[in-house]
């Protein structure tokens, strides 16, 4: 998840200008929130009754099936990892 390039200026507008450490916590904790906000909206009433009772769907070939949505993930503590297409 990337934050938006005018960032520091935004945080400029506000007065705020931290130092480098400071800076380091600020943006971690604001990519955790905003993490947890597209999760929260993901996440809705609608998603969970459908992931607890699934939804039945009319399939392409005329058979009535009950889906259970899921999300797969695939979380790295490292920037470096986030790509799988590189070598290791």
């Amino acid at each position: 998840m990337q934050l938006p390039d005018n960032f520091d200026d935004n945080l400029a507008a506000l007065g705020i200008t931290p130092s480098s450490s400071a800076k380091t916590n600020l943006l971690t904790h604001i990519r955790r929130e905003l993490t947890h906000a597209a999760w929260a909206e993901l996440l809705d009433d609608e998603f969970i009754e459908a992931y607890t009772n699934g939804v039945v769907v009319l399939c392409v070939d005329g058979v009535r099936r009950r889906i259970f949505p899921r999300f797969f993930t695939y979380t790295a503590d490292y920037p470096e990892k986030y790509d799988l297409s590189r070598s290791s």
